[in-house]
């Protein structure tokens, strides 16, 4: 991976097309977000599924938060601007009748020692 200036550099043209429509852009040798999107919600089917009414943990990277808080929110402009710190945890409740109805139910960003 790269970080966003990386990738700005090395490809503006697909930079900014991502940067401005992110569920249709893909990124070079990488998948569409649209596809990232399909495998996230069919994980949560499956997770929601096997473990109806439980709770599980899970590890993932940004992007996959990213497009689970634009689907939750139905607001694609939240998956640039929301601030999603290295090592944050998240909460993401399921609904039961349709797993594509997500919800952040909070996000505790302060994960450093006091």
């Amino acid at each position: 991976g790269k970080t966003r200036a990386e990738a700005a550099v090395a490809d503006p043209e697909a930079f900014a097309r991502f940067r401005n429509d992110p569920r249709d852009a893909v990124i070079p040798g990488g998948e569409s977000v649209a596809h990232l999107r399909h495998r996230l919600l069919r994980a949560l089917n499956l997770i929601a599924t096997e473990h109806h009414g439980g709770r599980v943990g899970a590890v993932t990277h940004e992007m996959l938060l990213r497009v689970a808080l634009a689907e939750a929110s139905g607001n694609d402009h939240l998956f640039w601007e929301r601030f999603i710190p290295t090592g944050s945890v998240w909460t993401v409740e399921v609904d039961e009748n349709d797993v594509r109805q997500l919800t952040v139910v909070a996000d505790v960003n302060d994960t450093s020692s006091k």
